[in-house]
């Protein structure tokens, strides 16, 4: 009953609070969206927005779980602890991204998203103790929920007018799909025996590779609208 109370929250703000204005079926309309949707799959930076979310995703995951399980000898209570730490902390950074990215150019807020992916992601290797996985779970979910909503930011401006639900929608697939391999590569290097220590710093290295893509992505004409 506490976990549904979120989505029920949720539901009753979109009822409530949020609006959409109907708008009027132009004329041959389906026609216009199938073929923005077509001008943007062809044009460079749609194609480099789908390349930057795919590495942004599809990075070598260190068995961050089996690692405090298996290795540091965490319990299966503080475990759920930590579970409960990060979903605070992934509340209050979408909050903090909420208030003040509307405030940045979209150049600097999507380097300062991409700085944190690096800084959070390096922060695992201290993970040593109790104490200190609680410091950096909440840090890493603070920064890691940040550097995510900045990436979902690339993908919603560069969706083509007339056809934004359905372009977002095929990234949003792109974006699903890229994290399993991650995952699956991730879980084959640490049963092969790689260390936690080089996992992370590999996963670190796809970060910094990812954070080089972005002057790719034109961020100068994907204008920050904080009305959307």
């Amino acid at each position: 009953m506490i976990t549904a109370f979120v989505p029920i929250a949720g539901l009753i703000a979109a009822l409530t609070i949020l609006s959409e204005p109907k708008v009027p079926l132009e004329k041959n309309s389906w026609k216009i969206s199938i073929n923005s949707l077509w001008l943007a799959i062809k044009s460079w930076k749609f194609i480099t927005v789908i390349i930057f979310i795919t590495c942004f995703r599809c990075r070598p995951e260190p068995r961050l779980f089996y690692y405090q399980r298996d290795i540091l000898n965490f319990s299966a209570e503080f475990l759920g602890i930590l579970g409960s730490l990060i979903s605070i902390s992934i509340a209050i950074g979408a909050t903090l991204f909420g208030i003040f990215a509307p405030k940045f150019p979209l150049p600097i807020l999507l380097n300062f998203c991409m700085a944190l992916k690096v800084t959070n992601t390096i922060a695992l290797i201290f993970i040593s103790n109790e104490q200190s996985a609680i410091l950096i779970w909440i840090f890493c979910g603070i920064t890691d929920v940040i550097a995510t909503l900045g990436a979902l930011e690339i993908a919603a401006r560069s969706c083509p007018k007339n056809a934004e639900g359905t372009a977002y929608a095929l990234l949003m697939s792109v974006w699903n799909f890229a994290g399993t391999p991650g995952i699956i590569l991730g879980g084959w290097l640490w049963d092969k025996g790689m260390s936690f220590s080089w996992l992370v710093i590999l996963c670190t290295i796809f970060s910094v590779f990812c954070w080089l893509l972005l002057p790719l992505l034109q961020l100068e004409i994907l204008r920050f609208n904080s009305e959307q």
